[in-house]
């Protein structure tokens, strides 16, 4: 496959997104606590990402975090055709949070949630982890079904995040390396 990117330019927001080939992802949103989640999908789906993203984030991360999940979608709908498998599951813990992320490249996007974040965390505001993901199965338009539980909230969104990612990995075939699967590269 080759590079592929997408650009999304509105009074709010500034979003430039590419798929490359390079072996780690740039991700540069503005917002700590996303940008590592991102890294986590990235790593997890071995889609490696470019992603430079400038929001309105004096008044908050909702615009920026949506626009991402929008540009995020249209580029996986752009690759369709590299589709490999329609239903796909993963099952990611970490520590104490299970995630079980269901997608169904239905060409109807959708997002249904089992579950409630009711925390937030220091600087992410932890509603936005739906707008995300609506947004990006709208312009995706696969149909997204997210299960989680646990108490730690950071835990409990990144075990979303690197299920995603594997969720995505197997919808496009993508094999492991013989990497360690751990963005530290030690278990």
């Amino acid at each position: 496959m080759k590079k592929i990117k997408l650009k999304r330019k509105t009074r709010e927001t500034y979003i430039k997104i590419s798929l490359i080939n390079k072996k780690f992802p740039n991700i540069q949103t503005g917002i700590g606590f996303f940008n590592h989640m991102l890294e986590q999908f990235s790593f997890n789906s071995k889609f490696i990402l470019n992603i430079l993203a400038k929001g309105d984030l004096k008044v908050d991360q909702h615009h920026t975090v949506e626009d991402i999940g929008i540009v995020l979608g249209k580029l996986f709908r752009k690759i369709k055709k590299f589709v490999k498998e329609r239903y796909v599951n993963a099952f990611v813990a970490m520590d104490e949070s299970i995630t079980n992320f269901i997608i169904d490249v239905s060409g109807r996007g959708n997002v249904f949630f089992n579950f409630k974040l009711k925390k937030n965390l220091k600087n992410f505001n932890s509603d936005l982890v739906f707008e995300f993901f609506k947004a990006f199965s709208i312009n995706s338009k696969y149909t997204i079904h997210i299960n989680n539980y646990g108490n730690n909230m950071h835990h409990r969104i990144e075990s979303i995040f690197k299920a995603f990612g594997v969720a995505i990995k197997k919808i496009f075939n993508k094999k492991n390396s013989n990497i360690i699967n751990s963005t530290k590269f030690i278990i």
